[in-house]
């Protein structure tokens, strides 16, 4: 992960084009040249069986995938300004999102089965919930206004004394509203000391800062 894209910028200007069109800079943008220059050259010099090896190149080429990850480890931790023990590796910003919201629920569901989200969340959370609630736990989707933001009055009125989890993305992958993400964990933890703020921040990562200890964001899920 190379932190390239953080060029860009949210916000009205940076996000609409001369004739107000929408401009794709979140996930979906094209990597950077030295991006993929550098992927490439991963792939390349990392491609090839180990039966094709010999045993010391093989060690080399095992301690060299460490390196990277060590590394990326380092980086992303430090531009998260948390501790590089605290990040963990999946296969993606789904299974990031899965493995939050399943993981918690199920871990905490002796103090409860409520938990709260929005209603503009991404199919990787809108999918876990569906599945919790087949579970049996109880899921309170909270509603937008005009410009994709929550209230946090509603929010406020849906944390009931078995609320485990929320769960509420940063950044919208289709319309960009931000939610206010400090405003939403100082409530939550205000209202319960014991309930987990878990933040999909995908769209978000590389383009605005984000602080978890200092936002309150208890898990944080990034591509």
């Amino acid at each position: 992960l190379l932190p390239i894209i953080q060029r860009y910028r949210l916000g009205e200007k940076e996000m609409l084009g001369d004739r107000g069109e929408w401009l794709p800079l979140l996930t979906g943008e094209v990597p950077d040249q030295r991006q993929r220059d550098w992927l490439l050259g991963v792939c390349l010099k990392m491609s090839g069986s180990m039966d094709q090896r010999r045993v010391s190149t093989a060690k080399r080429l095992v301690e060299e995938a460490e390196r990277y990850i060590r590394e990326a480890r380092e980086e992303i931790a430090g531009s998260l300004k948390v501790k590089e023990k605290e990040i963990l590796f999946t296969s993606g910003g789904t299974e990031s999102n899965n493995m939050a919201l399943i993981g918690t629920a199920l871990a905490n569901q002796r103090a409860g089965k409520h938990i709260i989200s929005t209603r503009i969340e991404h199919a990787s959370v809108y999918q876990p919930l569906a599945f919790l609630e087949s579970l049996g736990f109880e899921v309170t989707y909270l509603s937008v206004d005009s410009e994709g933001h929550i209230s946090l009055e509603e929010l406020e009125q849906s944390i009931r004394p078995d609320t485990i989890l929320v769960s509420v993305m940063y950044v919208n992958n289709e319309i960009g509203a931000i939610e206010p993400v400090e405003e939403i964990a100082s409530l939550v933890h205000g209202k319960g000391k014991n309930i987990i703020f878990h933040v999909d921040a995908i769209q978000a990562y590389g383009k605005i800062v984000i602080r978890p200890k200092k936002q309150g964001i208890d898990l944080l899920s990034v591509s």
